[in-house]
């Protein structure tokens, strides 16, 4: 699927899952490098992270082809209004927020006395329809998590006579 050495200001766990009368679903949880530290040139590796994801997501998209649907998400260290962020919705990737309608949907931070102000975290599908994405406090994290019911296209059912 994709090569665990090739991107390395991105991090990626992936898997296929096969669900019986769905098409297969690929999923994935990303990591894209924050542009926010104390260290030297850091919005440069950000840069190259949200690239990386890009390129990541078109691995998974070739990979998936047609019939499968993809599910990707995580801490995208970007929001909506971003270019770079809106450069990853190519493919057919769509962002729930939008397939929703739920609009703006805060995550981070989410360990301060302040309310998450920041919608860095998403999830994208492809070839799958989101119908519903809310997001909940998980204890210890300064991230909200992000819930998200999602539709996986069934596969039709043959209609051979042999």
């Amino acid at each position: 699927m994709v090569s665990p050495g090739t991107h390395r200001r991105f991090n990626i766990a992936a898997a296929r899952i096969h669900v019986p009368g769905v098409h297969c679903i690929l999923v994935a949880s990303v990591h894209v490098a924050s542009p926010v530290s104390y260290q030297r040139d850091y919005i440069g590796g950000w840069q190259t992270s949200i690239n990386d994801a890009k390129e990541v997501l078109e691995e998974l998209a070739s990979t998936a082809g047609h019939a499968a649907a993809v599910i990707i998400a995580g801490d995208f260290n970007s929001t909506p209004n971003m270019q770079q962020y809106r450069d990853l919705l190519t493919n057919g990737y769509r962002d729930p927020a939008d397939q929703t309608g739920a609009g703006f949907v805060p995550t981070f931070p989410a360990d301060s006395w302040l309310p998450p102000a920041l919608a860095i975290d998403h999830v994208l599908t492809r070839a799958a329809t989101a119908t519903s994405l809310s997001a909940v406090t998980v204890a210890g994290s300064d991230h909200r998590a992000l819930l998200t019911t999602v539709q996986i296209p069934k596969v039709p059912q043959s209609t051979d006579d042999d």
